[in-house]
């Protein structure tokens, strides 16, 4: 059975709300990403491990093209050492819900799955690109969210242009 969670998107009321109010939904949300990213027993972390080196290792290979363009050198960008998480897939500010200026829960989790370590920062690095989130609220609060992967996150986008 579901449940409703109240509150309503925080892509609605981010460009309304300060940057207090802003901080502390971060703070909140950094809480949830810990909990959700943690390790589990639920598979093993040595399974997890090799399925994270061989995308690392595939995603230089399938870059060949556009090689040249790639500074440092792909493979480098990558640590290998990083586990994979456990990540919603898509957290937006427009799935997100907030009801009184706390986060009351996470929606539209079609995409949750096993991801590389840079995921969370990928997808939300991703949303600044568009015209609502140009204002740097949203930028401002992920950075508080999680941590950043500046580096991978540059290459995995050349990736997914091209790829």
């Amino acid at each position: 059975m579901q449940e409703k969670l109240c509150g309503e998107l925080l892509m609605i009321y981010l460009p309304t709300l300060d940057a207090t109010t802003r901080a502390s939904l971060a703070c909140e949300m950094r809480d949830i990403l810990r909990q959700l990213t943690k390790p589990t027993k639920l598979m093993p972390w040595a399974i997890l491990g090799s399925l994270q080196k061989d995308f690392l290792r595939w995603l230089p290979y399938q870059l060949k093209v556009v090689h040249n363009m790639l500074k440092p050198h792909p493979l480098e960008t990558f640590d290998l050492s990083c586990p994979l998480i456990f990540s919603h897939g898509d957290l937006v500010s427009e799935n997100i819900l907030v009801p009184d200026a706390h986060v009351s829960g996470i929606v539209g989790r079609a995409s949750t799955a096993w991801y590389p370590y840079f995921w969370n920062d990928y997808i939300a690095r991703w949303r600044t690109h568009l015209p609502q989130f140009r204002d740097g609220k949203w930028a401002g609060m992920f950075g508080g969210m999680m941590e950043s992967f500046r580096k991978e996150v540059a290459v995995y986008n050349v990736a997914d242009r091209f790829l």
